[in-house]
């Protein structure tokens, strides 16, 4: 029983540490990544679609983006798209692909996209807080029940304490490796 407790622990706090690595993928860093607009919603075909389903992206030159759509009467959406969203790209169509001139950051930006790190690691732990929380009441209610003893109860907390602290790790790892990204010139 408390092994299956332990195991949504994991399964929880594994979702959690990918959902925050899908937030951090789009926040720009000073390298030019195609994740920074693969998952940009672009209304094409009576509908809304990541980019990546719609183009190929690759990076000819460091701080050039460069969209190639399968099909050549979408790029004026593909265009719309990335015009409207709060990138602050400026695409250029030349004939059936797009090139976008990715700017350096500003140390400012750098500086805000660092805050932003921040809070999104921040929430990732109160995440696994919550979880930790719920899943020391199922141990506890397990040993209330008489369905382990106190003894086991004890190994299960910790176990669950363990792995915690070893998420919260990885947290931290993340958000360093994020914040030495963004601070690279």
């Amino acid at each position: 029983m408390t092994a299956e407790i332990i195991s949504d622990a994991q399964s929880k706090f594994n979702a959690t540490i990918d959902h925050l690595n899908s937030e951090l993928a789009v926040i720009r860093s000073s390298q030019t990544t195609p994740s920074l607009i693969e998952d940009l919603p672009v209304n094409a075909y009576d509908g809304s679609f990541p980019l990546k389903e719609l183009a190929a992206i690759s990076v000819p030159d460091s701080n050039v983006l460069l969209i190639q759509p399968w099909d050549q009467t979408i790029v004026t959406d593909i265009e719309e798209a990335i015009q409207n969203s709060k990138l602050g790209l400026k695409p250029a169509v030349d004939g059936t692909n797009i090139r976008l001139n990715i700017p350096a950051l500003s140390q400012e930006r750098r500086e805000e996209y660092v805050r932003r790190v921040s809070q999104l690691c921040e929430e990732a732990k109160v995440s696994i807080r919550n979880v930790r929380q719920d899943k020391m009441k199922s141990v506890d209610g397990l040993e209330v029940d008489s369905l382990i003893s106190e003894d086991e109860r004890d190994r299960a907390k910790k176990q669950v304490q363990d792995l915690v602290e070893e998420y919260n790790q990885k947290v931290e790892n993340i958000k360093a490796a994020k914040e030495t990204s963004l601070m690279e010139l």
